[in-house]
């Protein structure tokens, strides 16, 4: 389900290539819940993310799921 949110917290571990975070928790407007950590797109890894940012994301039954997008279309912190 795409759901919006806010980043909760981005998780230290693990790191892309260039040392960048490349997972984060969500807070979801929709059910109050934290997700699991949900993968940050390549895009968004260099600093455009951080607590409080709100976000749009897909979670699935399993409770994995992927950040979409800011939710004000931004790319760049």
């Amino acid at each position: 389900m795409v759901q919006r949110g806010e980043i909760s917290t981005i998780e230290e571990r693990p790191l892309d290539k260039d040392g960048n975070p490349t997972l984060a928790r969500v807070l979801s407007e929709h059910s109050g819940v934290i997700t699991k950590p949900l993968t940050i797109p390549r895009d968004l890894r260099a600093g455009a993310l951080h607590k409080g940012v709100r976000v749009i994301f897909v979670e699935f039954a399993d409770r994995s799921g992927a950040i979409l997008m800011r939710a004000d279309g931004e790319t760049e912190g």
